[in-house]
């Protein structure tokens, strides 16, 4: 962070052969919030005032992560299998993403370094193309994995094949 939102746009060369997830980030917001939630949120952000409770924030931050955790998975049978447990943490999680446009941008002072780089990216992952591209031009030593038949949270489909190649990266 602060990330460049206009490399959402960025489409990844069909070689690839990279897909979109079942579900997506917006849908799980889209089903999650409510008028209260969103109140709470602008609140918290713009007046520093805790709308609910910290059990009722962490409780709807729970079902929220949830729900949008549905993005980061290929085989969509493996909802069922990742937990997000209480205490989610809604306000810290509100004002950790608030603190992100506070933030100096490190690109600059990172662009050309020449240290190795592994980035490791899902056949299905819910994170756009063009953020994942920024890395590879801003570690010029940089090796890029996909893992097929997996979303974002490849630890949670592939975790073999996960392991497997990151301990190549480093015994290299």
């Amino acid at each position: 962070m602060p990330a460049h939102n206009e490399l959402a746009r960025q489409k990844a060369p069909d070689s690839l052969h990279l897909h979109e997830p079942y579900y997506s980030n917006r849908q799980g917001n889209d089903e999650a919030n409510n008028i209260r939630t969103k109140t709470m949120e602008f609140l918290a952000l713009n007046c520093g005032i805790k709308l609910a409770s910290d059990k009722e924030a962490d409780d709807f931050a729970s079902y929220l992560f949830a729900l949008v955790d549905r993005s980061t998975v290929s085989d969509t049978a493996l909802i069922r299998k990742m937990k997000v447990g209480p205490g989610a943490g809604f306000y810290c999680h509100v004002m950790t993403v608030k603190s992100f446009g506070q933030v100096d941008d490190p690109r600059p002072k990172i662009k050309g370094s020449p240290v190795p780089l592994l980035v490791i990216k899902g056949q299905y992952d819910n994170q756009k193309w063009g953020f994942t591209h920024e890395y590879l031009d801003l570690f010029p030593d940089h090796r890029l994995v996909f893992i097929p038949d997996a979303g974002h949270a490849i630890s949670t489909e592939q975790p073999a094949l996960l392991l497997t190649t990151i301990r190549s990266f480093l015994h290299e």
